[in-house]
């Protein structure tokens, strides 16, 4: 119905066009008085007078967006024909992999908007219960240990299948059907994984079984449980950040090579849920994780040079030494596992010291001073070993080394 001047109208947009636009199937009757009674109440919205008023007048901009789509919108219906034959409504969807997210997206406007994937297993897949909450007499690590020994199955049949594919495009499809069958996705076909993981299994199977084998030692297995327990929840399963964090410490824990991509690849593919599920069935009971060590701690670093002040779980404070010429304290860990982020330290004494530290995996040094140093202390620097000394016969007293956060 029309909308006189003397009534409100169609209350303004703000803003009155921002160029978006949603694309909306109408299935009009095609019935010749339907189709007339279509197109005649969408171009009510082409008048100003059924706009609310203001004093910008703004109505007669937003009658004149809508007398562009009206156009746009006669045009469908008569050059394309789509009022006989409905020709125009068959939209093609388009598929990507969203090169940002990892994540399967479509489009329904030939791309010109992205949206999620309805197909996407992160989607599709039902999620098991956490199996530490779910009556059974399990823990965290137990958790990870299911989830762990599923992965080292992962590897242990891709390796197989390196040996048996005779394309990159047969091994793909075999590691999207083993994935699937491990989160326990019915109802889903491989081929729904295939976009997200073609391109390191295509890489996958060019580096070949041989040189795969060497890549997965005992070492580089077992990072992948600690990784796994350092970020599931009590519960055994992953919230948004601990998955998160899984990802980012297989992308920086794992040796580089792309066995590692691999495994981060298909862990993305299968989404949270699919990691939450590999971690909830399985034979695993009374598991250790106690070689794990999951979050800084200074309380066992070991003192290199300097006399002890003070210590606690977050900072040690040493009165510096004479070594070498100089006057110098030093704090280390033996393993590079034990590595810790560390604010700039404080000195006292007279001078500005020098800021030296070992970068892990940096082996131990018996001269702290050959550690890379630099009068700038790097914001987020993982360290094993970590010193200050009087630069140029500078002569220190204290020194004091802060603890913030673990390693990133």
């Amino acid at each position: 119905m029309t909308r006189h001047p003397d009534t409100s109208g169609y209350p303004l947009p703000v803003p009155i066009d921002d160029g978006s636009r949603l694309c909306v199937i109408v299935h009009v009757p095609n019935i010749p008085g339907h189709r007339q009674a279509f197109t005649g109440a969408v171009n009510e919205l082409c008048h100003a007078y059924n706009w609310g008023s203001d004093e910008g007048h703004n109505a007669l901009l937003a009658a004149g967006v809508w007398r562009v789509i009206f156009d746009e919108m006669m045009e469908q219906f008569y050059e394309n024909d789509c009022g006989e034959n409905m020709n125009c409504c068959f939209i093609p969807v388009l598929h990507r992999v969203n090169p940002t997210t990892g994540r399967l997206e479509i489009s329904i406007d030939g791309g010109v908007i992205w949206q999620p994937d309805p197909d996407d297993p992160i989607y599709t897949t039902p999620a098991l219960p956490p199996p530490v909450t779910s009556g059974v007499s399990a823990t965290k690590c137990d958790a990870a240990s299911n989830g762990f020994s599923h992965i080292q199955d992962l590897i242990t049949f891709q390796s197989a299948k390196l040996e048996q594919a005779t394309t990159g495009i047969e091994l793909v499809l075999l590691i999207a059907g083993e994935l699937l069958l491990l989160i326990l996705t019915a109802g889903t076909t491989a081929a729904v994984l295939v976009p997200i993981i073609i391109g390191t299994g295509i890489a996958l199977f060019e580096l070949g079984k041989v040189a795969y084998d060497l890549y997965w030692t005992v070492d580089e297995k077992n990072k992948i449980l600690c990784i796994l327990f350092c970020n599931i929840g009590e519960d055994g399963s992953f919230s948004d950040a601990g998955y998160n964090a899984v990802l980012a410490d297989l992308g920086s824990k794992l040796t580089p090579g792309v066995p590692r991509d691999d495994i981060y690849r298909n862990i993305q593919a299968i989404g949270k849920t699919g990691l939450n599920n590999l971690c909830a069935y399985g034979i695993a009971a009374d598991s250790d994780c106690t070689d794990c060590e999951c979050s800084c701690d200074i309380t066992h670093w070991e003192i290199q040079a300097g006399t002890l002040i003070e210590r606690d779980e977050t900072h040690i404070t040493l009165a510096v030494e004479l070594f070498g010429g100089s006057y110098i304290a030093a704090i280390h860990a033996q393993s590079p596992v034990s590595s810790c982020n560390f604010a700039q330290p404080i000195a006292t004494g007279e001078g500005t010291p020098v800021n030296t530290w070992g970068e892990s995996p940096e082996p131990f040094q018996a001269d702290p001073r050959n550690y890379p140093h630099s009068t700038v202390w790097g914001a987020g620097k993982c360290v094993n070993a970590i010193s200050v000394y009087g630069f140029g016969g500078q002569v220190l007293e204290t020194v004091t080394f802060t603890v913030i956060g673990d390693c990133v």
